[in-house]
């Protein structure tokens, strides 16, 4: 038997909702901004969600809705390790990110909830904070006044 791949999986959950007749999918694109991906050359490991959000949206009159929720990097799981003082630095570390923390996708996901008119069938932008990795970094120097162990890695 061939494993279940995520798209299966992902129209296997989208159909049952339709089935139990759910009103509202939130699709686990949480990070990636499928849209964009739509109109360029998806990163392989982008393809899956493209084609998950292209079943979605031929199901669109079966009458279950969807929202993407679109939150670029969760700053809550970046590496940078307080207990440990060291971090990882992704790419170039001045480059200037978008970061959410995982308490606003919470808020963000009730406020979906809250306004499903407004809110159907398309993808919803949110982040906590801009910032750069180098701005967190010396301000978590200056905060433990202490010196801390970087790695760098490219993504």
């Amino acid at each position: 038997m061939a494993p279940i791949t995520e798209i299966e999986t992902h129209k296997k959950i989208i159909d049952a909702a339709i089935k139990a007749g759910v009103k509202r999918l939130i699709l686990s694109d949480f990070g990636t901004n499928v849209p964009e991906l739509q109109t360029t050359e998806p990163v392989p490991i982008y393809q899956g969600k493209v084609k998950i959000r292209e079943y979605m949206e031929r199901r669109e009159d079966a009458g279950l809705t969807w929202t993407g929720v679109v939150v670029r990097a969760f700053f809550d799981w970046f590496a940078f390790q307080v207990a440990v003082v060291a971090t990882t630095i992704f790419d170039s570390s001045d480059t200037l990110t978008n970061f959410t923390l995982l308490s606003t996708v919470g808020k963000a996901t009730s406020a979906i909830l809250e306004k499903p008119a407004e809110t159907a069938n398309r993808y919803v932008f949110i982040n906590s904070f801009r910032t750069t990795q180098n701005h967190v970094l010396a301000t978590l120097k200056k905060a433990t006044g202490e010196e801390w162990k970087m790695k760098k890695t490219i993504c």
